[in-house]
């Protein structure tokens, strides 16, 4: 097989396989976006296959919604085993590749959790990693993700 023809290999796959995100399964988005989306494939494929459509299915998790290029959860956390639930108390929601999980359904979360998206997209695989070494350095509060995040959030919020 020629390296041609393993990139197309590659290309087909994560098109097939991307459709985890509503627009890139719609086409509705640049290439760019289908770039992005193979960029963070590698993470998003566990997340999903573990997480997400475990919880989904379990009923611990419920599609409230699309936004732009991602799906939104909300948390159904009363069904959770009390060990779990337990470990979620301290959170309001969190992203992932081309979905946000919130436990309500605050706007401010929301526009939080979104930048956290768009992070994701940027960062790619590279995300998770540079995220803890920056939470180990910085702390939560002044992770430079969170920052940019509570800006974003702030700046979304005064554009509402």
């Amino acid at each position: 097989m020629t390296d041609f023809q393993i990139t197309l290999l590659v290309i087909i796959a994560g098109v097939l396989i991307v459709p985890w995100t509503a627009s890139c399964a719609w086409g509705l988005v640049p290439f760019r976006r289908y770039l992005q989306c193979l960029w963070v494939l590698p993470v998003a494929i566990p997340i999903y296959v573990c997480y997400l459509w475990p919880f989904e299915a379990l009923g611990w998790l419920r599609r409230i919604g699309y936004d732009r290029d991602l799906v939104t959860y909300s948390v159904e956390l009363h069904r959770w085993p009390r060990w779990l639930r337990n470990l979620w108390l301290d959170w309001d929601g969190h992203a992932l590749p081309g979905a946000i999980v919130v436990y309500g359904h605050w706007s401010d979360v929301l526009r939080h959790e979104r930048e956290h998206v768009e992070q994701w997209y940027r960062w790619g695989v590279l995300f998770p990693v540079v995220y803890g070494i920056y939470l180990l350095r910085y702390g939560y509060h002044d992770n430079p993700f969170e920052v940019e995040a509570r800006k974003a959030e702030l700046l979304r919020a005064t554009r509402s």
